[in-house]
């Protein structure tokens, strides 16, 4: 199976940032979603790769689309990519 190194630091970023900018607490994100704070924390760390179907609830919560929400994430991913092979 192929990893995408990126893909959990960029999804935190983007997930901690629209969340903050809503001023969303974890606890309400994770009620919304029917989690739990702690996979929510997880998440925002970058230690909690999310399923499919809990990008979609996310996205629902915090009022992005999901298709958005993923675009959101990739172009934070091709950013963050760039700036490791720029060290390289």
């Amino acid at each position: 199976m192929h990893e995408l190194p990126n893909f959990n630091k960029a999804f935190a970023q983007i997930l901690r940032s629209r969340r903050e900018q809503i001023r969303m607490t974890q606890m309400r994100l994770a009620i919304e979603i029917g989690g739990s704070e702690v996979a929510v924390r997880r998440m925002e760390r970058g230690s909690q790769t999310p399923t499919v179907t809990t990008l979609i609830l996310l996205a629902r919560a915090l009022g992005v689309e999901p298709d958005k929400l993923l675009a959101g994430i990739l172009n934070q991913m091709a950013f963050l990519d760039s700036r490791s092979n720029d060290g390289q």
